[in-house]
């Protein structure tokens, strides 16, 4: 230490002058000065090295720490991404790798509230940790397009907005979203995005790997599909049947059988559900004018050659749903197929809870479109629309439990900062 060297210098000192023994020794004298100037510079130089080690340590300790802090930063809006697609979410199983290091995140939440720390480590063994404190709102549906599969938007087809270019027809994929479509909103999927023109950002910043879409259990769809089926058997039940006429039912009813119309005009008066044991086929310019707020069948529901599917004048809350398995191309291959220019102004849901769902040459919807099938497609293609409005309304309508909802920014929450805490 600097205070022993002086010590030692001092006793030199003492040295050199018990040596002269006050005679002067000219040669030997300045012999000894030399040495102790020398030894008081390597005195100086050994504090002033150890004082710059000391800081050069304490500045890589500021530098590290800084480090952990960012990744620990990422680890929150990793956490946040996930509890807004995941009202479960409770943290990370294992550290993820971000930059140079990993970060941890636990997740909490009660009542409406949500605690998310994110620990950030560096291989070094630095840590650092934020603790955020955030309100948890459940969504509203708010995109043109939810997938537990895969996305295509090909042929000049993609989403649009109404009003126009208010860009909220956003498209939400478990799966890849690809094939040179545009969508007049946000892209965000958990797989990846490629020829896909967004009028606002993918997930997150232009990129792919958004959190997990959670969708219904199969015991939640089962109760869902059961309760739709009572709901109807209570209005009565009548027979599938083929026209080619003018055909009409009042709601609630139950179908027993498969529903053909192939030109003319189908009618479904009064308010509640329509089921229908088997599957409905609408051809050739037919109208089917539907004042009835659910719509439902047991198989695949189909709509070709210009048909077309309206709610009633002033109904802005309705669903369209098949309860078919069927996932993917060709076009005929899906749960709820509109093609050759047909269309479904629903102004609400069109839901295929096992399956997917397509809409070709020249098709138009307006409303939204939910695929629920693992392996599902959602196709949009030849020049066709999926038409988000801004006017949507879920109101009236039923829906499973864990139905994916969803907020403007993308998620099945909203996550609203409350507090952070760096420590």
């Amino acid at each position: 230490m600097p205070g022993c060297f002086l010590c030692e210098a001092e006793k030199l000192m003492s040295i050199l002058a018990n040596n002269t023994g006050g005679h002067r020794h000219d040669g030997g004298f300045i012999a000894l000065m030399c040495l102790l100037i020398v030894f008081i510079s390597a005195v100086i130089v050994a504090a002033v090295a150890s004082l710059t080690v000391v800081q050069l340590n304490a500045t890589r300790k500021n530098v590290d720490h800084a480090k952990a802090m960012a990744i620990a930063e990422a680890g929150t809006d990793y956490g946040a991404g996930n509890l807004a697609g995941n009202s479960s979410y409770t943290g990370t199983s294992a550290p993820v790798t971000y930059g140079e290091g990993t970060f941890s995140v636990t997740v909490a939440t009660n009542s409406g509230h949500a605690t998310i720390t994110s620990t950030g480590a560096l291989p070094n063994g630095t840590t650092a940790r934020i603790v955020v404190k955030a309100d948890v709102t459940p969504g509203t549906l708010n995109a043109a397009i939810i997938s537990n599969g895969k996305v295509t938007l090909s042929g000049g087809a993609g989403t649009v907005s109404n009003p126009a270019n208010s860009h909220i027809a956003h498209v939400y994929a478990n799966g890849n979203v690809g094939n040179g479509g545009t969508i007049d909103g946000k892209g965000w999927t958990h797989g990846s995005i490629s020829g896909i023109t967004c009028a606002d950002t993918s997930y997150p910043n232009g990129r792919s790997g958004a959190p997990l879409i959670t969708f219904p259990s199969s015991s939640d769809l089962t109760s869902w599909k059961n309760n739709l089926i009572t709901q109807a058997q209570a209005g009565g039940t009548i027979s599938g049947f083929t026209t080619s006429g003018t055909k009409t039912i009042t709601s609630p009813c139950y179908v027993n059988g498969n529903i053909t119309v192939n030109g003319g005009t189908l009618n479904v008066t009064g308010t509640g559900v329509v089921y229908v044991n088997g599957s409905v086929t609408i051809s050739s310019s037919t109208a089917v004018m539907c004042n009835s707020a659910i719509f439902a069948a047991s198989g695949a529901i189909t709509l070709s050659g210009s048909a077309q599917y309206h709610t009633a004048v002033g109904t802005v809350n309705s669903e369209l749903v098949s309860f078919s398995t069927l996932v993917g191309s060709p076009q005929n291959n899906n749960a709820i197929v509109l093609s050759g220019g047909s269309e479904a102004y629903t102004q609400g849901v069109v839901y295929a809870p096992y399956g997917g769902v397509t809409v070709s040459g020249g098709g138009y919807l307006s409303g939204a479109i939910v695929g629920g099938g693992s392996s599902a497609l959602v196709s949009v293609s030849g020049g066709s629309q999926v038409c988000f409005p801004a006017s949507m309304s879920l109101s009236g309508l039923s829906f499973p439990t864990g139905f994916p909802l969803y907020t403007n920014g993308g998620g099945a929450n909203s996550v609203t900062t409350k507090s952070w805490l760096e420590q």
